[in-house]
């Protein structure tokens, strides 16, 4: 599998991020978390967190298979880095300073 392809599961940080987010950094009483996930499974009369979850655990899978059976040893580190501190970039870009104020 070539690098570029790698770099392509850093996409699946957003369903990392969003159970964890959901799961700890949202509370039901202080703020109703209203993502795509949440949307679709109640259209399909499932329970909330059901999307999240497994979706949450797909991603754990394909990072770990990622990055344990073709990032070399040498790179592990530097792309689990860049993935944490891309992921987190994107995160603050979209969801604190861009998104509110494109997406209103």
């Amino acid at each position: 599998m070539a690098m570029d392809h790698c770099i392509l599961t850093l996409f699946w940080l957003r369903e990392i991020f969003n159970l964890i987010t959901g799961l700890f950094g949202c509370s039901p009483y202080r703020y109703k978390f209203q993502g795509d996930e949440i949307r679709l499974a109640r259209s399909c009369g499932l329970n909330e967190w059901s999307i999240y979850i497994v979706a949450g655990f797909i991603s754990v899978v394909v990072f770990w298979i990622v990055i344990t059976r073709f990032i070399p040893l040498k790179q592990r580190f530097t792309f689990i880095l860049a993935g944490l501190s891309g992921g987190l970039t994107g995160a603050y870009l979209w969801l604190i300073l861009l998104g509110p104020k494109l997406m209103p």
